[in-house]
């Protein structure tokens, strides 16, 4: 998101020069305001004088408080001793080019010992006022399966029209060829939502929204949505003008034996780049395993399969079995009318089948590979439920399995009509000893084999990796934002356009998670999990905990502050917020930097004030760790969410230390602070 004005500066601003001052009046000057102008009087005249107005027929008209009151004139006897009259007072004549005001003045002189009658002929031309616009763009979309969204970071007026100070909001929407207008209101019942907190506006388009661009590409079925809406307002000194941009082709990554393909449909539009990972390539880029062409026909792009930074992944779908190719986070970036707009890219191939992994004669058969993650697995950790039972065969990069359906650990049970036999898979951290800073990568598969209940015929096997966290802003109400700030004051958060935001090793980093769009005084915010990644996917490896089951992670040299919410004044809902901060790191492997850039996640639940008797919403430190129960029917969990920075936190650090490390080779993967 680019600000063009940052808003509480300017606030702030506009509202002194409003004030007008005339400390280079002299007596008999007039200075002329929008409504008002204003005369300057003698400061010996304060203590003795009349003042009188001179309406029609010469007639004089004393100006005491009723006639001050009544006629919309004001007599200030303070520092400046001086006389205004709203343009359209009594006896203010209305002139072709200006007003103008007879007004006389009587007073008994000190100075000269006599009284004194001085009469001013007051004109005015109004000044032509210019609101003054402050405008905000936002165009980096999040891109979903039904719908995409924006944040903005910035002290924007309310969105609540429940709020009666809040200004009125329009909103103008630009479906192509024409722009409709409705009320905000109006927008909320079209496909529109509006999430806010402090600091902090989530503005939201679904795919059957009024308004809403359509674009598609025949050949592959790819659509692309394109959203153009502004939100305008007027506070009484400054016009606000929002303009959201958002771009979001759900479906966008096909596939063929050697390349992810990337279809975009033409519109209004102009590619600039696209960026996977932390690489960026430019429309006139060349690289072997990039491809771009750019065509009146759309935009198309074809990444290899064998990109350095891809990586396979176990299938995930039900009855689905083999491996699928995945790129790191990508982004599409483009040019609209003078405004830049992003969204994600949900950069993965379909599965494929693995002809290795077999149901049959009662046992079931299936590989291990050390490249189902990044970086690679370590496959001396993996374990089935029953620890005992090894791999037939081991390989450097593989470990081959050959399970009886009876043992091991597997279970059976009977699913629409046939037997599920199903073990597990893993290699996590929970399983390794504890204090050990080497940070390799985790794994968690299930394993299944469906029989047909009458007979021995393997049916399929199925691998499925645990499901993935919830999207980072879930739908509903309930709904967090986590948000970086400067120092820990946290006054102000950082905005999308500060993003990377620049730190050095062990500095620390003020983070803040706020419950959105929520007024009610018994709900909490309970922190389950944050972490952070070396990738903006928060399913992504590398990971480092920063809190575990609310508590700060134990195994690590410089572990994570809490600042209790006590420590804050003038936080109307304390128990919406969550505030800690971490020391800067740099994820390594095999003795060398992957990437500076940290990118920072948290999980979190909202809970009911009067359940808090429920274990889940239990103060979570009391306990080593916390045990999941099933939910019962009066759970005082009202959700469940996760949310993450809008973009990396970059580390810098002493290249003079870095030379003076050594590493042990038998680290794979640690966190490094220093």
């Amino acid at each position: 998101m680019r600000a063009v004005l940052y808003l509480p500066y300017f606030l702030s601003f506009i509202l002194g020069w409003m004030v007008p001052t005339y400390v280079n009046a002299l007596p008999g000057d007039v200075t002329c305001l929008e409504d008002t102008m204003v005369l300057e009087l003698p400061p010996g005249a304060k203590r003795t004088y009349r003042l009188f107005v001179v309406g029609s027929n010469n007639r004089m008209v004393l100006v005491d408080k009723w006639y001050e009151t009544t006629c919309l004139y004001s007599v200030d006897v303070g520092s400046i001793f001086s006389f205004s009259a709203a343009y359209d007072a009594c006896d203010v004549q209305a002139l072709d080019n200006g007003y103008s005001l007879k007004v006389v003045l009587q007073y008994f002189s000190t100075t000269m010992g006599k009284s004194i009658q001085t009469t001013y002929n007051m004109f005015c031309v109004p000044p032509i006022v210019v609101p003054l616009l402050i405008s905000v763009e936002a165009g980096n979309t999040v891109c979903n399966q039904t719908f995409m969204e924006v944040s903005i970071l910035e002290q924007l007026p309310s969105f609540d029209e429940s709020n009666a100070s809040a200004p009125v909001w329009n909103v103008s929407i630009n479906d192509g060829s024409s722009v409709i207008k409705m009320s905000l209101s109006e927008a909320q019942l079209n496909g529109y939502e509006f999430l806010s907190g402090a600091n902090t506006l989530v503005i939201r388009t679904y795919f059957n929204a009024t308004g809403l661009q359509v674009f598609q590409d025949l050949s592959t079925n790819v659509t692309l949505y394109f959203s153009d809406v502004l939100f305008s307002c007027y506070t009484g000194f400054a016009q606000i003008n929002v303009r959201v941009k958002m771009l979001c082709a759900p479906d966008l990554v096909s596939c063929n034996d050697n390349s992810l393909l990337m279809v975009v449909p033409p519109f209004p539009g102009t590619f600039t780049g696209l960026t996977i990972g932390a690489l960026q390539y430019l429309p006139s880029s060349s690289s072997p395993d990039v491809s771009i062409t750019n065509e009146t026909a759309g935009l198309v792009i074809s990444i290899s399969k064998r990109y350095p930074m891809a990586w396979t992944q176990a299938c995930q779908k039900y009855q689905e079995s083999g491996e699928r190719t995945v790129l790191p986070a990508t982004v599409l970036s483009f040019n609209v009318s003078q405004m830049p707009v992003s969204f994600n890219v949900w950069s993965s191939c379909p599965c494929v089948l693995n002809s290795t992994e077999l149901c049959h004669g009662g046992f079931m058969d299936f590989v291990v590979r050390s490249n189902s993650t990044v970086p690679s697995l370590d496959l001396t950790k993996v374990r089935l439920r029953d620890p005992t039972c090894l791999p037939v065969k081991s390989l450097p990069d593989a470990l081959w399995y050959h399970i009886p359906l009876l043992s091991c650990g597997t279970t059976v049970k009977v699913q629409n009509g046939a037997l599920m036999y199903e073990n597990e898979v893993r290699a996590v951290l929970s399983d390794w000893p504890l204090g050990i800073i080497t940070r390799d990568s985790e794994l968690r598969v299930t394993v299944r084999c469906y029989y047909n209940a009458s007979s021995d015929e393997g049916l399929v096997l199925n691998i499925s990796n645990n499901a993935p966290p919830p999207p980072a802003i879930n739908q509903g109400d309930l709904t967090i934002v986590l948000q970086a700030y400067p120092d820990e004051l946290y006054s102000a958060p950082y905005s999308n356009q500060d993003y990377p935001i620049v730190k050095y090793l062990r500095a620390p980093i003020y983070l803040e998670v706020q419950v959105l769009n929520r007024q009610d005084p018994n709900i909490e915010l309970v922190l389950e999990n944050c972490w952070a990644t070396a990738h903006p996917d928060p399913n992504s490896l590398p990971r480092w905990s920063l809190i575990t089951a609310g508590c700060p992670y134990g195994g690590d040299n410089y572990p994570t502050v809490m600042h209790p919410m006590s420590d804050f004044t003038g936080i109307p809902f304390p128990s919406h917020y969550k505030r800690f901060d971490v020391k800067a790191f740099t994820f390594v492997s095999n003795g060398a930097a992957l990437d500076n850039a940290m990118y920072f996640h948290c999980s979190a639940l909202i809970c009911d004030l009067s359940k808090l008797d429920s274990v889940e919403c239990a103060a979570h430190c009391q306990v080593p760790t916390r045990v999941r129960h099933r939910r019962e029917p009066h759970s005082a969990v009202l959700g469940e969410t996760m949310s993450s920075l809008p973009g990396p936190i970059t580390s810098i650090q002493d290249q003079l230390l870095l030379q003076s490390l050594e590493l042990p080779h038998s680290l794979k993967l640690e966190k490094r602070r220093d």
